[in-house]
């Protein structure tokens, strides 16, 4: 690849980098949804948790939430409420959706 065409490349990733809304941009305020009678603040969404560990440690989690019969996710959450706690209006039952367990 010649020099002129990484330039390119790397001119277009850039400008397209900065058409990115950035988090200041973003409305991180759920919980204004509920004021307004929108409903959104309460409507489940996927998250992932980026981190990075080797592929048997997570075959071992796995695992072991299946001989526990406990999901991985339940985990989660426990470890993330019990770090960071839950926002206003919010109680645990909120954030544990009824599905079939493992």
């Amino acid at each position: 690849m010649s020099k002129k065409s990484q330039a390119d490349r790397l001119k277009a990733m850039v400008s397209k980098a900065q058409n990115v809304a950035r988090p200041s941009a973003v409305n991180t305020n759920s919980r204004e949804n509920v004021k307004t009678g929108n409903g959104d603040a309460t409507k489940e969404v996927r998250i992932n948790i980026g981190t990075n560990v080797p592929k048997d440690v997570a075959l071992w989690w796995t695992a072991q939430g299946k001989l526990k019969r406990r999901l991985v996710a339940d985990v989660i959450r426990e470890a993330l409420i019990a770090e960071y706690g839950l926002p206003d209006g919010f109680t645990e039952a909120d954030v544990y959706p009824e599905r079939k367990r493992v």
